[in-house]
């Protein structure tokens, strides 16, 4: 039962002699012994916020699996019995946007296409040794493309030639011909 000075938490009536609570159901929806947290599937500063897929704890609304959002009303990508295709874990500590955040090597919005560079140049057939490293896994589709970040930017089918407006030996220095001209190695 909540403290003299606020009983039953302020949130329903104590009643004597059994000094019990009934809580309050037009400011939020009160469900413990005190009055103090929310009732079951509800949450928020005032348990007003419906908890639609989750259990309430310490007014937040925890998702069951396969479930994200502040409210839990997000459904996360794949089946419903392996969300994310078991190669993942939906969003629902941090972001809580019901995206997959898929494993290392696994792509596409339901973690469902499984992609290694080194499958890659593999594919690619006749790979000189030291352009391995210059393809990657397209991060929406899972498909394999050249390098473009900071430790290249590759174009090619063999991912050995820089992008347009690169040079150097990692393809990594952007070209500065103000448009008048190209960089390349000189002889």
């Amino acid at each position: 039962v909540g403290a003299p000075s606020a009983p039953c938490s302020g949130h329903g009536a104590c009643h004597a002699p059994t000094l019990t609570c009934t809580c309050s159901s037009t400011l939020g929806h009160w469900g413990t012994a005190d009055c103090g947290d929310c009732a079951q599937g509800w949450w928020g500063p005032s348990c007003e916020e419906v908890c639609v897929h989750g259990r309430t704890e310490d007014r937040i609304c925890l998702c069951f699996g396969g479930y994200a959002g502040a409210n839990c009303s997000l459904e996360c990508p794949g089946p419903a019995d392996n969300r994310c295709n078991g190669h993942g874990l939906c969003r629902d500590n941090h972001t809580r946007d019901g995206k997959c955040a898929c494993d290392p090597d696994w792509y596409t919005e339901d973690c469902s296409v499984y992609c290694h560079p080194s499958a890659c140049s593999a594919a690619a057939g006749d790979v000189h040794v030291a352009t391995l490293s210059h393809f990657e896994c397209h991060p929406n589709t899972g498909g394999c493309r050249c390098q473009q970040n900071l430790t290249g930017r590759w174009t090619g089918a063999l991912c050995d030639t820089c992008l347009f407006g690169y040079w150097g030996l990692n393809c990594d220095i952007t070209c500065s011909c103000s448009g008048h001209g190209s960089c390349g190695w000189l002889d």
